[in-house]
């Protein structure tokens, strides 16, 4: 009788530990169904676009005078928050104009910025798009890129250049934003 009993404790206290350490086993080792995503990529509804993932290529003609203004979202759809390590822009002294020495730095600015911040992701400055800015999973920022003719550059010859081109110069640049995972 003595043993039946020493047994059955014997047995129940085992139960209850094993019970115990199954339960802490579930608990520290936890395993989601869910499984992680990484989706970021560039989004806008304008035709003078093209875009692959985080790199979009636009281009236009521009008048004397004019402005180019694109707004295109940065879209983070994954499940990973993300950050630039990386802005590529396009160099316009990369940009030989035809029949001409000029490039067209001679004649536009090129600028990136956030349209706003929208006190969501970390934007390091102001609102300028840099490296270490943070874009949170499942968020995105609205970027404005405008091309410009930057009349500090001008002078007469480059008007006269400009005079004989109907006052246009056609354009094609690109910017790129590489992420890393955070």
């Amino acid at each position: 009788m003595k043993n039946i009993k020493w047994i059955s404790i014997t047995s129940c206290i085992s139960i209850f530990l094993l019970t115990l350490a199954l339960l802490t086993i579930n608990n520290t080792f936890s395993f989601s169904s869910v499984e992680g995503k990484w989706d970021v990529h560039f989004e806008s509804t304008n035709e003078s676009v093209i875009i692959d993932d985080t790199r979009i290529d636009f281009y236009n003609t521009l008048k004397v005078g004019e402005t180019y203004k694109l707004d295109v979202d940065v879209v983070n759809k994954g499940n990973y928050n993300a950050e630039i390590y990386k802005v590529i822009p396009a160099d316009l002294k990369n940009y030989k104009l035809e029949d001409s020495d000029y490039t067209l730095d001679d004649f536009l600015s090129y600028s990136y910025n956030y349209e706003e911040d929208n006190n969501i992701n970390s934007i390091k400055s102001s609102s300028k798009v840099s490296t270490f800015d943070i874009l949170k999973a499942n968020t995105k920022n609205k970027i404005a890129i405008e091309v410009k003719y930057d009349i500090t550059k001008l002078n007469n010859e480059k008007l006269e250049y400009l005079k004989n081109h109907d006052n246009k110069l056609n354009f094609s640049l690109y910017l790129q934003l590489n992420y890393k995972q955070m």
